[in-house]
């Protein structure tokens, strides 16, 4: 676990919390919405927002330490010595937040945001649940000015605590719900497949062309056979994905895309005949996975295929906050990924991408069709390859719209039920 890193202050000071107690409440989910528009980056002084000096027990922020599936409410206290203005609580982290979450419980004695008095205080209940397989450490603080609060600057990575949770920290689905407007990126969905793919037959398994006897649910290849808190592997038992099931890649124009979170099946890529020929292969694979109760046209790629470039974009920049990677071929304003090491942008210790396994991606290194493009899990990065190994498939299933849910709340464990 990385150590996270003691942040410098901007023009506009930062406030100063601290932390008393600890509840534990009933596991759940929060949906955390990170627009656009709660991000103003840079944290410079315009000339309408005062400095605001918020201090508590002379620190700068509330550390809060979640550790791997860990769900916990704190209290934050905010004292305002300095001048009547309005406050806006926020968090921040040096840690992958993909599967955490953050917000406020309803039942808290004081709002997130708002009006404090000179002098007064503001006691503030907090809400993280980590979904993750690493601990988090969460940075709290809150900036303030004599205007409107829609004046506060934030820096890059600043997130306002916005969203309420209700007592005991479950967001209930009720009826059916659009699930559109439960989700988010990395969310679990229990999704099955039924063109072809298995749903309880045998498994076919080893280091070569192997299939989960339940790939229709998003088991990967070789389950079982692993350590247990691994599911399953291809091609090399070292390599064991983390994670299994079906989970949300990315929303773009409103629409769900799916990912396996592992690989259902594991495909040999045929040197002899070129790598296009191996894009078709996988593509043609994926099918089996699509479900005509939730997909519009299995037989059309952009509803239902392999992973690709386009996708390796569209899942980075949604994890990373910006423009997103590409894998050998450019795409404009994304980042190049090829063989880049150590990068979040390139899928470094993001586990919608760096999910412990081997598996090819649908995509091409260059012209000459020889060598593939593969996840290499023990440098996590995308490397080419020329040797034909039966690396994993994943496929990624674009659903219908206006699909619902009935339940669940979006883990490994409680994914989202379709309706």
């Amino acid at each position: 676990m990385k150590e996270i890193e003691e942040k410098k202050p901007s023009k506009i000071l930062p406030i100063l919390i601290s932390v008393v107690g600890v509840i534990a409440i009933a596991a759940g989910l929060f949906l955390e919405v990170q627009d656009t528009n709660d991000k103003l980056v840079n944290g410079e002084n315009n000339g309408k927002v005062s400095t605001v000096n918020y201090l508590v027990n002379d620190s700068t922020y509330a550390d809060i330490v979640v550790e791997a599936k860990e769900e916990k409410t704190e209290k934050v206290t905010l004292k305002n010595p300095d001048k009547e203005s309005n406050y806006q609580l926020y968090y921040t982290s040096d840690d992958d937040m993909t599967s955490v979450a953050v917000g406020y419980l309803e039942a808290t004695k004081d709002s997130p945001s708002g009006k404090i008095e000179k002098n007064g205080t503001k006691e503030i209940t907090v809400y993280i649940k980590n979904d993750g397989e690493s601990q988090v450490t969460i940075h709290f603080g809150a900036r303030g000015t004599t205007g409107s609060i829609d004046e506060i600057k934030f820096q890059e990575k600043e997130y306002k605590i916005t969203n309420s949770i209700p007592q005991g920290g479950k967001t209930e689905v009720e009826g059916e719900t659009e699930l559109l407007n439960v989700v988010k990126q990395g969310d679990y969905v229990a999704y099955v497949g039924n063109n072809g793919c298995k749903n309880g037959s045998d498994d076919v398994s080893g280091n070569m062309e192997a299939e989960s006897k339940d790939s229709c649910l998003g088991y990967n290849a070789n389950e079982g056979t692993t350590a247990e808190g691994t599911y399953g592997y291809c091609s090399d038992s070292s390599s064991t994905f983390t994670v299994h099931g079906w989970r949300v890649a990315y929303i773009k124009e409103d629409r769900i895309y799916l990912i396996s979170a592992g690989s259902p099946e594991c495909n040999v890529r045929e040197e002899s005949v070129g790598n296009k020929d191996y894009i078709k292969k996988a593509n043609e694979q994926a099918k089996k996975y699509c479900n005509s109760d939730y997909v519009e046209d299995c037989s059309n790629e952009e509803d239902i295929h392999a992973i690709g470039n386009e996708d390796f974009k569209e899942i980075t920049a949604g994890l990373t906050e910006s423009e997103g990677g590409y894998l050998y071929t450019p795409i404009e304003g994304a980042q190049a990924c090829g063989d880049v090491y150590n990068q979040e942008v390139c899928g470094f210790k993001k586990d919608l991408i760096s999910n412990g396994g081997l598996y090819w991606f649908a995509a091409s290194y260059d012209d000459t069709d020889t060598s593939g493009v593969q996840w290499y899990p023990f440098d996590e990065v995308v490397n080419s390859y020329f040797g034909t190994s039966a690396y994993g498939l994943r496929p990624v299933i674009r659903l219908k719209a206006g699909l619902t849910t009935t339940g669940g709340t979006g883990t490994m464990e409680d994914p989202y039920q379709l309706s």
